[in-house]
């Protein structure tokens, strides 16, 4: 299993968009999945804005510019490994020229990027998996990328998670997968990695909770207002490239 994972967000100009993409998916992408301890590797497109409510905005959203960290949020490329340090010896981002012909130059034309190595703290298998195979994930995400206000609220999400939310997700139609993670390296404490059988599952289940904090606010039990988000959080992808 692949308790390890490298988190890449990035945008890409318009007018590098094709050149990029046509690179990515048959240089950068199949090297990378040929690394020695790389369990799999996926690319995910946004698809945030096409009347997905996500619930993060405002101040629940961090400043970029004075957190120091990249805006991105069209895309998302995880790599899995056994562990997070196969991505800190040697560090990721001290070698991304080689051994991909070309690389410096189109990594480049990536803007506003972020990247995090994180390892996975819990996860729940959900009605939807398939009974075996690799561990990637699946062919619709959310990730949230975030930190919690104070220390308290930091055991506050720890309970949620644990008591609550990686349960509901174990049984809930359309969903595949959720991992909880933590940062190991990069900007926020916290990740959840939702995956789903597609795109119209991750909205369905969204608005059934979104229907329950409408009409029964009693029990819909949220840390949501407490989360400090990353630029582009949650994440709602839909996978466009995977090496399994």
């Amino acid at each position: 299993m692949s308790r390890g994972i490298w988190a890449t967000w990035y945008d890409v100009a318009d007018a590098d968009r094709d050149v990029f993409a046509e690179w990515e998916r048959t240089v950068y992408l199949p090297a990378l999945a040929a690394e020695p301890g790389y369990n799999w590797v996926a690319r995910y497109a946004s698809k945030s804005g096409e009347g997905i409510e996500t619930g993060v905005f405002g101040e629940t959203v961090v400043d970029a510019a004075k957190e120091g960290i990249g805006s991105a949020s069209e895309y998302l490329v995880l790599v899995g490994a056994d562990s997070p340090h196969r991505f800190l010896n040697p560090l990721v981002l001290d070698r991304n020229d080689a051994p991909y012909p070309s690389a410096s130059e189109m990594l480049g034309k990536r803007i506003n990027a972020r990247h995090a190595v994180l390892l996975e703290e819990e996860s729940v298998i959900g009605p939807d998996a398939p009974p075996e195979g690799p561990d990637v994930p699946a062919l619709a995400i959310r990730c949230g990328n975030f930190s919690m206000r104070t220390p308290q609220e930091d055991f506050d999400a720890g309970r949620w998670y644990a008591q609550r939310r990686l349960a509901e997700m174990a049984a809930s139609p359309g969903c595949v997968r959720t991992r909880k993670l933590m940062c190991v390296a990069g900007w926020g404490k916290h990740c959840i990695l939702y995956e789903f059988t597609s795109p119209e599952a991750r909205a369905d289940l969204w608005k059934g909770f979104q229907e329950q904090r409408r009409t029964d606010p009693a029990t819909f039990w949220t840390i949501g207002p407490q989360t400090l988000h990353a630029p582009g959080s949650p994440f709602l992808g839909q996978r466009t490239w995977s090496s399994v």
